[in-house]
């Protein structure tokens, strides 16, 4: 029997969860995100999908699957924006997960989101639409069932396609979204 303290994860032998040491974080649970995308083999994935998106120049010295990957990693943990980037640029686990010590900060974020054309988004939900195949295929599931549901997303400002809604009392998006069941 393994005992959590003793548990190296594979993606990166360097890191051990241990209890005893004074580096803290509230996103631990990036690091089986990290080994599960080891697992499965999705850095492939998302070096493909940043390889499509277009050739516009972020920053001097942070690519395109290193922004991805970060936007992606932020909003596993939960952080719906990029303003977060700047606080976790130093958290320790963020570091781990990403592998560099030198992540981007929000305005290079906000530059990568913002640089995103039609033809990015596209290529994105491709790969979205791909994983979700690939995870069918898999587990040779043969009846899926979408779960649609609308959910609230606060907005400030004058942000186009934002509206007033009367249920919460507050100007944002209100996007559907979809879930799959199997």
């Amino acid at each position: 029997m393994t005992n959590l303290h003793e548990t190296q994860l594979r993606f990166n032998p360097k890191i051990k969860i241990k209890t005893d040491d004074v580096q803290l974080s509230n996103n631990a649970g990036l690091l089986f995100y990290a080994e599960f995308k080891h697992a499965a083999g999705l850095d492939q994935t998302i070096d493909q999908a940043a390889a499509q998106l277009s050739e516009k120049r972020i920053g001097p010295h942070y690519s395109k699957t290193s922004l991805l990957n970060q936007m992606l990693e932020l909003n596993i943990a939960g952080y719906g924006n990029d303003v977060a980037a700047d606080a976790l640029q130093h958290d320790p686990v963020m570091k781990q997960v990403h592998g560099t010590t030198d992540l981007a900060p929000q305005p290079t974020i906000s530059r990568f989101l913002s640089a995103l054309t039609c033809d990015d988004v596209l290529h994105l939900n491709r790969l979205i639409l791909t994983l979700a195949l690939d995870y069918i295929r898999t587990n040779h599931i043969d009846t899926v069932m979408l779960d649609v549901d609308s959910t609230h997303c606060d907005t400030f400002g004058h942000q186009e396609a934002a509206s007033f809604n009367a249920h919460y009392g507050v100007t944002g998006f209100h996007p559907l979204v979809a879930y799959i069941a199997s």
